[in-house]
């Protein structure tokens, strides 16, 4: 090969790693769509002006008092918080989903980079596949995002010093432990690696004089004693974080809470598994598991023991929880390293020049599918199920402000937009458990099909009758639920309520709104299909009320858009929701039929799908004889 062709390749090969990885990182820049997001910005603002990690919520008018969990929550994640409340304060949203990707990319490169020993196009295919696959689904600008990416720096100075037996790669393991501890809870998972790297070696040391051959030169006792001592300042100095060891007790505590089992991200591969929760994510890690359980074995045939612990532990956390699958990416494409694989060239020089040309262009050509650069306003906060960008801009722009309860989709957004000014009961930080069961009792979440059959019964239409709902239960439980739900909204001090018509996952409707519509004391004073706002009619607010006042009615047509939305995604709750606001607001057509009878077809004992059902006989009952 003549020098002219040599640099034309090497050229085309950073040519093609470029494109690689401008790929990897166009794919990862999505717009923001966690509801987190909010609340660690706001988080860091507080943090940054004034100076401290808040001990209590300074959020919430709630008065209960925070336990263990909630104050965790609120001081933990300290310095990721102020890292993008600068971020967001200089360069907006753009610039946290820039630093979304450029996280994200950086684990991929981490990765690539350990693997490249086994051959050109084998790294780019191993780092690009799962592990790129899978964090596709975790791009929410959160700080668990730091805890992946200090999970993949640290496997890679260990793996380079097993490699290299150079000290400088350790040596960055404290500074690393220091950062770490204090941006994500997540920085025991990179004790427990590094203990499990260095047990390794103890029991390679082990090994090594029990005469057992072993794959690789393992390292020297001064080298493990070095480990060890790099391990213990590690762990110490991890200590240095506002909950010092206590933040070792949150691992044991969170997924054993009440708290935290309506999380879906808490939950078990198997729990989803028997809840019918498909998803693709889920079955990539599924065929992922499998392809592990295969370098399992092979692993102990060869005592390898670095990877099978490795194996060992970051599957058996994803069986604890699903929000740990990118963890277990990250090691299960690390540990490919250890695969006894060693590429050959079968190509010729031709062939493989085409091959690069070929794999350039097509790496071109996926870049230029992904197109991120859609312009600012794509990677803006807009009206979505986690963000009421249009109610907040209307609150803020009358000067409504006072004590709010929101749903827990739109609450942290509502943190971020309104706070100091006015503040949110509950949001999705998930502060106190009391709070959010509270919250829950309120929107509904706890009434039974008959408590919701009974409001419903009260919002028909005149002259079109009623239907019996368990007359027994509706005198004794409904009535006095009813007193105790208005108790409950005195109780919680809530003056402003900003929430959507229909639950964004199953498609009911919060029975909090059906309660509303009837409460006098309550108006509603904006709707647009993505939120409603009721206000208090209390005397603060009457210049307001007086403004904006609006028939309730318009409460079924945001119902109804959102229904919409949701029988896109073949939801069943949302096509017996959408036809129940159609009749409520006296429209019973062909379509509102249609909407009955798919949810009958998926579900013929469906309560409210019988109901609607025979509501809508009643209707058209009442239209025939006009």
């Amino acid at each position: 090969m003549t020098s002219s062709q040599s640099k034309t390749e090497s050229v085309i090969k950073i040519l093609i790693i470029s494109l690689f990885f401008l790929f990897v990182f166009s794919s990862y820049m999505k717009p923001l769509t966690d509801p987190d997001t909010s609340w660690h910005v706001k988080t860091g603002e507080y943090i940054y002006v004034n100076k401290t990690i808040p001990q209590e919520d300074p959020f919430s008018y709630a008065e209960d008092e925070i336990q263990f969990v909630g104050k965790f929550i609120l001081s933990q994640y300290w310095f990721a918080q102020v890292f993008y409340h600068l971020i967001y304060s200089s360069y907006g949203t753009l610039g946290l989903v820039l630093l979304g990707a450029a996280t994200l990319t950086g684990i991929i490169a981490l990765l690539w980079s350990l693997l490249k020993e086994k051959g050109f196009y084998v790294s780019m295919l191993l780092a690009g596949g799962f592990a790129f696959l899978i964090l596709l689904d975790f791009t929410g600008i959160r700080p668990q995002m730091f805890t992946f990416l200090f999970a993949a720096i640290t496997i890679f100075l260990l793996e380079k010093y097993k490699e290299q037996k150079s000290g400088k790669y350790l040596a960055w393991l404290p500074l690393i432990m220091l950062v770490w501890a204090n941006i994500h809870g997540g920085f025991i998972y990179g004790v427990v690696v590094m203990l499990i790297y260095l047990f390794s070696e103890y029991m390679t040391l082990f090994l090594k004089n029990k005469s057992i051959t072993l794959p690789s030169e393992p390292l020297s006792k001064k080298q493990i004693q070095y480990f060890s001592i790099i391990c213990i300042v590690s762990i110490a100095i991890s200590l240095i974080n506002p909950n010092t060891y206590k933040a070792f007790l949150y691992a044991f505590t969170t997924h054993n809470k009440d708290l935290f089992s309506r999380i879906a991200e808490y939950q078990s591969p198997i729990g989803l598994w028997n809840m019918g929760t498909s998803t693709i994510l889920m079955s990539r890690y599924w065929i992922y598991t499998f392809i592990m359980v295969i370098l399992l074995i092979i692993f102990v045939k060869r005592r390898d023991i670095t990877p099978v612990l490795l194996i060992l532990f970051a599957t058996s956390l994803t069986f604890m929880s699903i929000r740990y699958i990118p963890l277990f990416a990250i090691v299960a494409t690390a540990v490919f390293r250890y695969i006894p694989f060693k590429p050959t060239k079968s190509m010729s020089g031709k062939a493989e020049y085409a091959a690069k040309i070929i794999t350039a262009l097509v790496l071109g050509g996926l870049l230029f599918y992904s197109h991120p650069f859609k312009g600012y306003g794509y990677y803006q906060y807009s009206n979505s199920h986690h963000y009421a960008v249009s109610a907040a801009n209307f609150l803020k722009k009358n000067n409504i402000t006072g004590n709010i309860i929101a749903s827990y989709n739109k609450s942290s957004f509502l943190l971020l937009q309104l706070f100091p000014d006015s503040r949110i009961y509950a949001d999705s930080r998930w502060i106190s458990e009391a709070r959010y069961t509270k919250g829950l009792r309120l929107e509904g979440e706890f009434d039974s099909a008959t408590t919701r059959l009974a409001e419903i019964n009260k919002l028909i239409p005149k002259g079109i009758g009623t239907i019996t709902v368990n007359k027994g239960a509706q005198d004794n439980d409904i009535l006095t639920g009813r007193e105790q739900w208005r108790n409950m909204l005195e109780e919680m001090k809530a003056e402003i309520i900003v929430y959507e018509g229909m639950n964004m996952f199953s498609g009911n409707i919060y029975t909090i709104i059906l309660r509303l519509i009837q409460e006098d004391d309550w108006k509603l004073i904006y709707a647009d299909g993505n939120a409603m706002i009721f206000i208090k009619d209390i005397e603060k607010y009457k210049e307001i009320i007086n403004k904006f006042n609006k028939s309730k009615k318009v409460v079924f047509d945001q119902i109804i858009v959102e229904g919409l939305r949701g029988i896109e995604k073949d939801v069943q709750g949302f096509y017996t929701n959408t036809a129940l606001a159609l009749l409520l607001k006296g429209v019973a057509t062909d379509q509102t039929l249609y909407y009955i009878e798919t949810a009958l077809s998926n579900d013929p004992n469906d309560i409210l799908a019988n109901y609607c059902k025979t509501l809508y006989t009643l209707m058209i009952q009442k239209q025939k004889s006009e």
